[in-house]
C-alpha cells in the first residue's frame, strides 16, 4: 500500500461522513418543518373547533326560540308580551353581548332562562314587530359570544322563515 492510497481512503471516508452528517441534518430540518407544519393546522383546527361549539350552542338555542315560540305561539297570539321573561343576574351582559351588534333597543326582546354549565352557557331573544318574529338564539363561551338569527313571519297561526343567519 502506498502512501497515497491510504491518504485517498481517508479522503473518501471524511467525504462520505460529511455526507452522512449532512443528509441526518437535511432529515432533521424536513421533519421539524413537517412538524411544524402539523402543529400550527392542529392548532388552527382546534381553535375553529372552539369557535364551532359556540355557533352549535346559538343555533341549538335558536332551535329552543323557534320550539318555544311554535307551541306557545298557537296558544297565545300576545306571545311574547304575556311571557314571563328570565330576569337572571346575567341577563344584561348577555343581552348586550348577543344583540347590541344587530339590534339598537335590546329591551324589549324576550329572554329565555340561561342554560349551561362552566364557561359554555346559551338562551335565546324573542321579539315581535306587528307580524314578523325575530329570534336570536345565543352562545358564550369563555372565548366570546356567537348569535344565530332567525326572521319569521306569522300568518294566522302559520311561522314562515324568512331569513336565517349566523354571527
Amino acid at each position: 500500500m502506498t502512501p497515497n492510497s491510504q491518504h485517498d481512503k481517508t479522503g473518501e471516508e471524511g467525504f462520505a461522513l460529511y455526507l452522512a452528517i449532512g443528509f441526518i441534518v437535511l432529515i432533521s430540518v424536513l421533519a421539524g418543518s413537517v412538524g411544524t407544519r402539523l402543529n400550527v393546522a392542529s392548532l388552527s383546527e382546534a381553535r375553529q373547533n372552539d369557535r364551532r361549539a359556540a355557533l352549535d350552542d346559538a343555533e341549538a338555542s335558536l332551535g329552543h326560540a323557534w320550539h318555544t315560540l311554535s307551541a306557545q305561539f298557537a296558544l297565545d297570539n300576545t306571545w311574547p308580551s304575556s311571557a314571563v321573561s328570565a330576569s337572571d343576574t346575567e341577563l344584561t351582559g348577555d343581552r348586550e353581548k348577543c344583540l347590541s351588534a344587530h339590534e339598537t333597543t335590546q329591551t324589549d326582546f324576550f329572554a329565555s332562562a340561561r342554560s349551561g354549565t362552566g364557561a359554555r352557557a346559551q338562551r335565546f331573544f324573542v321579539k315581535r314587530d306587528g307580524s314578523t318574529y325575530r329570534l336570536y338564539g345565543c352562545g358564550f363561551d369563555d372565548k366570546g359570544t356567537r348569535a344565530a338569527f332567525g326572521l319569521y313571519d306569522v300568518s294566522g297561526s302559520d311561522l314562515t322563515l324568512n331569513r336565517v343567519r349566523r354571527y
